[in-house]
């Protein structure tokens, strides 16, 4: 679980019942601050798409046996870490079983030029067809409410089967996420993902 931007790996203690939900659910759960870095490679010291790629996955299951490494790692995160989760995910579709995206910032603050990374639009159309479970939400009171809508737009012309859900009455919160978190583990239970 990736957290936003100002926030570290805490936030998701602090914020929600992760604990619990782990424990419910039967998953174990990594929690990434990013350092405000937006989870991209921008420079040989800020290499948080090669961490979360490589290192990450060689620590964890080196680490914990316990981890079942024939089950493909979900990525999830809020905010920053929404964009981070899609631009994670979608880069290497094959490594992840579902991807959240809560509240998704849609292009990262001070990168002007995108061209290095690619655009999430870049990144779902190469992507189509080989797209892990991916859920994303937005509260309709949220500051990114309409360049979300454009987003989801842009997915449903381009068959992309990913949709946004649009949640009535929440803002740009933790008021929100703790909910969806719970609705997006369900969705993964259903799906016989977890």
């Amino acid at each position: 679980m990736l957290s936003g931007f100002g926030d570290d790996n805490e936030a998701w203690l602090l914020q929600t019942n992760i604990s619990a939900l782990c424990a419910e659910y039967g998953v174990a759960v990594a929690l990434i601050g990013g350092e405000n870095k937006w989870y991209l490679d921008q420079s040989p010291i800020d290499g948080w798409h090669t961490f979360i790629e490589d290192e990450l996955p060689d620590f964890l299951y080196g680490n914990f046996s316990a981890l079942d490494q024939n089950r493909l790692p979900v990525i999830g995160g809020v905010s920053m870490g929404g964009y981070g989760a899609l631009y994670n995910g979608l880069k290497s579709p094959e490594k992840y079983s579902a991807i959240m995206a809560l509240s998704p910032a849609t292009k990262p603050d001070g990168i002007v030029d995108e061209t290095a990374h690619g655009t999430l639009k870049e990144l779902f159309s190469k992507a189509k067809g080989r797209l892990p479970y991916t859920y994303i939400s937005v509260g309709d009171k949220d500051f990114i409410y309409e360049v979300s809508k454009q987003l989801d737009g842009w997915l449903t012309q381009n068959g992309t089967g990913v949709n946004y859900t649009f949640v009535g009455g929440y803002a740009h919160t933790w008021d929100l996420w703790r909910t969806e978190i719970v609705k997006f583990l369900q969705e993964l239970k259903n799906k016989k993902i977890i």
